[in-house]
């Protein structure tokens, strides 16, 4: 037998029967004292959600104000011809079709959005495939309206210019 590999044997076990264990030699009052300690550390860890009798109020949310229906927006203002513009969007879009750069620009102009105040990110990547969503943008002044369009859907919002007076970031190709 080799010594290193073999169980440790209790003194009071001379012959080859196994030897009972490091437990036999921890004295019943400390591992009493420690079953002790792991069940009041366990409770102190979970709190007093144990003894709740009823369960916390989550708060809800307030929703924000409205524009009411009575308040009709301006559609010379930027947030109507936001309005006009998202229209323009959802009515080019189609889920089945691939992003068209060109019909979202002639569906803009059709709305009565100026060529010259648009900018558009391009509809193929840089080897040559469909992307899946377009940024196309209309500055309005001091404000631009910033969409994006593509297999998802339409989404746009209004935003300030950038500091070189361009809405969108990047270059961008040319609208013909």
């Amino acid at each position: 037998m080799i010594p290193f590999l073999s169980a440790p044997r209790s003194p009071r076990h001379s012959d080859d029967r196994p030897s009972p264990g490091i437990l036999q030699y921890v004295p019943r009052r400390h591992l009493l004292r420690a079953a002790s300690l792991t069940l009041a550390l366990g409770l102190a860890l979970t709190g007093c959600s144990l003894f709740e009798s009823e369960p916390p109020e989550t708060p809800t949310p307030t929703p924000s104000p409205t524009p009411s229906s009575e308040e009709p927006i301006d559609p010379d203002s930027p947030e109507g011809r936001q309005i006009e513009f998202d229209r323009a969007l959802e009515d080019a879009w189609d889920e089945n079709s691939p992003v068209d750069r060109d019909g979202y620009i002639e569906a803009l102009v059709d709305a009565g959005f100026d060529k010259d105040d648009m900018e558009a990110t391009s509809d193929t990547d840089s080897l040559g495939g469909t992307v899946a969503q377009i940024e196309i943008s209309v500055r309005l002044g001091d404000t631009c309206i910033v969409g994006q369009a593509g297999e998802e859907g339409t989404h746009s919002v209004l935003a300030p210019p950038l500091q070189n007076g361009e809405c969108l970031v990047g270059n961008t190709p040319p609208i013909d």
